[in-house]
């Protein structure tokens, strides 16, 4: 399945409240953590939650 412009854009609702960097809400725990952490030097809470 191919997404349009529009679907991928919507897709992501996660947002990093940090940088602003969003992610597909279907995007493991595990890559937002190694965001929080690689990106940032910070837990996934201070950055998700």
């Amino acid at each position: 399945m191919i997404l349009t412009k529009q679907q991928n854009a919507a897709a992501q609702t996660i947002k990093c409240k940090i940088c602003f960097a969003t992610f597909q809400s279907t995007s493991a725990r595990k890559s937002l953590e190694d965001h929080a952490s690689n990106k940032h030097s910070k837990k996934y809470e201070e950055c998700f939650v």
